[in-house]
């Protein structure tokens, strides 16, 4: 849908839910709709997440905090705490990781450019089946850092700790 010249509502209820690596993403904007140049998800990610340290080598990822806190890893020396209103900017080929770090889960959009993330959340995760969180998961990081491989993406390290 790359030439679309229509736009597109969904309320805050809609878009395609998935559990991933014990997290809730609803992707509300895919590739397909965007022609490629980015994806847009809404992410809730219980105290202690973090996703492993990796790359993207060709994905620039930005968030927006809506509800608690992480704390974001960008580069060799740059750490910021980020709360809700924060934005954070992660390009890519530079290495990042984040983690939770509020006792309650955290809420943020996740705006990543060009698309793709979307296709590694529906490899990884599977379809969320009723609201809120999933079930706390061992990472299985074998799996996750071979299909960060097919997805752009390189683990370099594990997650970050609260």
């Amino acid at each position: 849908m790359a030439d679309r010249n229509e736009g597109v509502h969904l309320a805050s209820n809609e878009g395609v839910p998935y559990w991933f690596l014990g997290t809730r993403m609803t992707v509300k904007a895919d590739g397909a709709l965007t022609g490629g140049r980015f994806s847009m998800t809404e992410f809730t990610a219980p105290h202690g997440f973090g996703p492993p340290r990796h790359v993207h080598a060709e994905q620039d990822e930005a968030f927006i905090i809506v509800q608690g806190r992480i704390r974001v890893a960008c580069g060799e020396q740059d750490e910021w705490d980020a709360g809700p209103g924060s934005f954070v900017y992660l390009p890519h080929k530079v290495p990042h990781a984040f983690v939770v770090t509020s006792r309650e889960p955290v809420v943020g959009w996740a705006l990543c450019a060009p698309s793709g993330f979307e296709d590694l959340v529906a490899e990884v995760g599977e379809p969320a089946t009723g609201p809120g969180l999933p079930a706390p998961v061992e990472l299985d990081v074998a799996r996750v850092a071979d299909a960060s491989a097919r997805h752009g993406s390189e683990i370099l390290g594990p997650p970050m700790r609260p």
